[in-house]
């Protein structure tokens, strides 16, 4: 699953290189109202932390606006970006709550962070070891907000229980496809997420993964006693590999010539 997982996301951004790169530089206002927040905080500290705040939350209405384009791509739709103002007003106060929601979290942990990093004694360990890990469990629960809010609905607060449920319901795979994301994110850091792979190709590997998730829940619902541990991907992915096709490099780089 996983290694089929890696393979969709990959072909996915591949066909769709431009669209995913136009979706990446359409953060940069985001980024450059960061910039602007990072130079006020020496002189308008308040100021400086506010504008990077709103910079944050608007970077994360962008990315949830994109999940609507990744969720067509991954049901092999095509997608133009003209609907992109369309999907920016959809479901646009439960962005804008996630974005403040998830800045405000981050603030608060990484604060927390870097007070029990500056404690002495053995005293401050534990609760640094718990903030630490609730970060991280966390933001491995919380990427998936998106498209489990598009794929498989729900309010605000259903959609985030949803996402822990499903974490620790696949928790191997959300380590693996998190360490997968983390690498991208790295890769990504040269050229602060605008060129690849960048948000729009680590959104497509989140996407993928909720997709087969909705796939496998699909599958247990209509087969109640079935093994949970034994879920046949090869034929739930089938019509997913199937508009995958055989590839090769020269189909890649000359599609038009296959």
């Amino acid at each position: 699953m996983i290694g089929f997982l890696i393979k969709k996301a990959f072909f996915d951004t591949w066909d769709n290189l431009f669209k995913l790169l136009l979706f990446n530089l359409m953060s940069i206002p985001s980024l450059l109202i960061a910039y602007l927040g990072l130079k006020l905080i020496p002189s308008i500290l308040i100021l400086g932390i506010l504008v990077i705040f709103l910079a944050a939350v608007l970077l994360v209405i962008h990315q949830g606006t994109v999940f609507y384009f990744l969720k067509e791509i991954g049901d092999n739709q095509s997608v133009s970006v003209k609907d992109y103002f369309k999907y920016l007003k959809k479901d646009l106060g439960i962005k804008i709550k996630f974005g403040i929601s998830l800045s405000i979290f981050l603030v608060i942990a990484t604060t927390s962070i870097g007070y029990y990093l500056s404690g002495k004694g053995m005293v401050t360990i534990l609760p640094l070891a718990f903030v630490f890990w609730f970060l991280v469990l966390t933001l491995m629960a919380t990427m998936m907000f998106f498209p489990i809010k598009i794929r498989l609905e729900g309010s605000f607060i259903k959609v985030i229980k949803k996402c822990f449920i499903i974490l620790f319901d696949n928790f191997f795979t959300g380590i693996i496809i998190s360490i997968y994301v983390l690498l991208l994110a790295v890769l990504s850091i040269p050229s602060l997420g605008l060129i690849f792979p960048g948000l729009s190709a680590i959104g497509c590997v989140v996407d993928t993964m909720v997709h087969l998730y909705e796939l496998k829940y699909d599958y247990l619902d209509k087969n109640p006693d079935s093994n949970r541990k034994k879920i046949p991907w090869v034929e739930l992915t089938y019509e997913l590999n199937e508009n995958i096709g055989p590839r090769s490099l020269k189909s890649m780089i000359f599609p038009w010539k296959d």
